[in-house]
């Protein structure tokens, strides 16, 4: 039986097509949530925090709309958050929907897990790397 490439989820009652994350993308995200618990989930201009607030927002929308299969929905989220009728925190759920329909095997959500794909993928590019300057 072939991947699915794509999977639907609903939010907003909005039937929405969604693409798996890679490795790299969850990656990020679990540094996203270590960042959060570090530094805050509100974003105030007046704080020393706030260019890595904004920085970091920034990197989780990119990523988010990495993850929708049509560009024609992120457009529409990003439409609903410069109308005012939706708070970007109100797309984190969206987020958890997306890891959920897309958990499986191949995803880890354990500690161990994510570190036994770490060290696979690490040394996946180990081994991949051409030799420099023509050295064996």
């Amino acid at each position: 039986m072939a991947e699915q490439t794509t999977r639907p989820i609903e939010f907003a009652d909005r039937i929405i097509e969604t693409v798996k994350p890679n490795e790299g993308q969850v990656a990020v995200l679990v540094r996203m949530g270590f960042w959060r618990r570090n530094y805050g989930e509100e974003i105030d201009p007046s704080s020393p925090q706030f260019a890595k607030q904004l920085s970091a927002l920034n990197r989780l929308m990119t990523l988010i709309a990495a993850l929708f299969a049509k560009q024609e929905d992120w457009d529409w989220i990003e439409d609903q958050m410069a109308e005012g009728t939706m708070d970007p925190k109100e797309v984190l759920p969206l987020l958890v929907a997306i890891l959920r329909v897309w958990n499986d095997e191949e995803m880890p959500t354990n500690r161990a897990g994510r570190r036994t794909a770490a060290k696979k993928t690490t040394a996946k590019r180990v081994q991949q790397l051409p030799p420099v300057d023509g050295r064996t």
